[in-house]
């Protein structure tokens, strides 16, 4: 009945029958099972759970996962000494069952369990097949985890799949292998950003588009050109940051410049008092203070050479004057600054210059001049220019 079995399944994976062959197939093993001894039914529950897994594909029905999942199980128990020739098979089909019910009920534990399945296959039988069925797995579980490590071991079962498959140009299917690499490579670039990864994708991408069919290489040819352009933009962007040079300080502009110009000593006399920050925009009172002398009209034709006249014995009051001591120096700029504000009212009271004439310069009232001058210690000495 085993015999029987195989030739149905045979046809079944050759497309010459349908589910009728699946069906048979699960009626000989249940009848097998139930004659064999437990020792020698390893054969019989591995083609009835095979047998389940292909009705699970062909008709969505859960019912027959689960039965798929637990003959095939059985099936690899130590004691059913299950033939070296159909174990391989039975792992590969129980960790596509496994991978089956993960997409079905997104249970972790599910995918982890299909993930050490091929695993275990792979070490048995050291065939590219089951090395791919890794990395397919790992790279599922990287999407929804988002584990590094996860997608470093993905990467590495697809290179190891590429170095152990023979003639791999001829080898049916490769460009769907080619196709996984690049993608794995270049999620992995998203990470790490590696542009040897982008690169490594790049290529891949391009055999992969080599050997597309007419289904594929519409995705293929578009995740190409998406890449390369990826590539070249982090290349130029790695290179600006090679040859960009320093930034240059930035000079103040506006009326940050002009009260820089302006006001120089407020700013520098701020900071010191300050050690705050002081920001030149903030607008100050502090005004520089001018000299009283410099700032006194010099009659026409004349040059005023001032200079201060001290007692001879230093005590800073000259012919014995009490308003010129250091003490009473406040009281006497406001008197000298009563004596020229009359000067000056006197000089606005004249007659203001009409329309068609030109401004006549006014005298100074060289005594109010010379008396001011006198009350503040200061001896003026004029001399024609």
């Amino acid at each position: 009945m085993v015999s029987l079995a195989r030739a149905h399944k045979y046809l079944y994976e050759l497309g010459a029958t349908g589910s009728q062959s699946l069906e048979r197939i699960a009626n000989l093993m249940i009848e097998a099972i139930t004659l064999a001894p437990p020792a020698s039914s390893g054969p019989a529950l591995f083609l009835l759970g095979d047998a389940y897994r292909f009705l699970y594909v062909r008709r969505h029905d859960s019912r027959f996962l689960r039965e798929a999942l637990v003959r095939l199980s059985a099936a690899l128990e130590s004691e059913r000494n299950l033939p070296t020739a159909d174990r391989l098979d039975a792992l590969i089909a129980l960790a596509v069952c496994q991978f089956e019910s993960y997409l079905g009920y997104r249970r972790m534990e599910d995918l982890d369990r299909s993930i050490e399945t091929f695993k275990r296959a792979s070490e048995e039988s050291g065939k590219s097949t089951t090395y791919g069925s890794v990395a397919n797995a790992l790279y599922h579980k990287y999407k929804v985890t988002g584990e590094s490590a996860v997608l470093d071991e993905a990467i590495e079962f697809y290179s190891v799949e590429l170095a152990v498959t023979e003639n791999p140009e001829t080898k049916r299917g490769i460009g769907k292998r080619y196709f996984a690499y690049g993608k794995a490579l270049n999620a992995r670039f998203g990470v790490k950003q590696d542009i040897g990864d982008l690169e490594r994708a790049v290529e891949y991408f391009e055999r992969a588009v080599r050997r597309a069919g007419r289904e594929d290489l519409r995705e293929w040819a578009t995740t190409l050109e998406r890449t390369r352009e990826r590539l070249e933009q982090t290349r130029e962007e790695q290179m600006g940051e090679v040859i960009q040079p320093p930034p240059q300080p930035q000079l103040p502009s506006g009326p940050l410049l002009f009260q820089l110009q302006t006001q120089p000593q407020v700013v520098a006399a701020r900071a010191v008092e300050s050690p705050e920050p002081i920001d030149p925009t903030t607008p100050t009172t502090a005004t520089p203070v001018t000299p009283f002398h410099a700032s006194m009209p010099i009659p026409p034709g004349r040059v005023a050479t001032v200079a201060p006249t001290f007692g001879a014995n230093g005590d800073g009051n000259p012919n014995g004057n009490p308003d010129t001591t250091p003490q009473s120096r406040p009281r006497v700029l406001r008197k000298a600054s009563s004596l020229l504000s009359r000067s000056s009212s006197k000089s606005k009271a004249s007659k203001r210059p009409t329309l068609g004439t030109l401004p006549q310069k006014q005298p100074i009232d060289m005594s109010a001049l010379n008396r001011a001058l006198t009350i503040i210690g200061v001896n003026p000495k004029w001399t024609r220019g």
